[in-house]
């Protein structure tokens, strides 16, 4: 495993473990909140964070608020983790959840296909 993985997987538990235990923000608690995925750059100084939801609905307002808290949640982090750079973090939507809406949706369309047929 490169190092560059090994960062990419303890920023990853490091984030889920800083949004569950030091971001006290009212408007997160309770929204389950998980960092599914994190990418840095080659020189460690920028990683882009994935973020899942349990609800889909509150996705887009939950990747607004990290991203407004992200300088906060570095600091957090700081002193967790031994690099010599702690990277600056953009929280992006999770693009396999978007995989999965269209699977839903594609499973939906075949079962009221089904139903018709069954009907007739």
């Amino acid at each position: 495993m490169a190092k560059v993985d090994r960062v990419n997987e303890e920023l990853c538990h490091l984030l889920n473990d800083t949004i569950l235990y030091d971001l006290k923000d009212p408007r997160i608690n309770n929204r389950f909140v998980t960092i599914t995925a994190v990418v840095t750059s080659r020189d460690l100084k920028d990683a882009k964070a994935f973020v899942s939801t349990l609800n889909l609905e509150d996705l887009d307002e939950v990747v607004l608020i990290l991203n407004q808290a992200s300088t906060f949640i570095r600091k957090a982090m700081f002193d967790k983790v031994k690099l010599r750079y702690m990277p600056k973090f953009l929280f992006k939507r999770d693009p396999a959840l978007d995989t999965l809406s269209v699977d839903k949706i594609i499973t939906d369309i075949e079962n009221e296909l089904k139903n018709k047929k069954d009907e007739d």
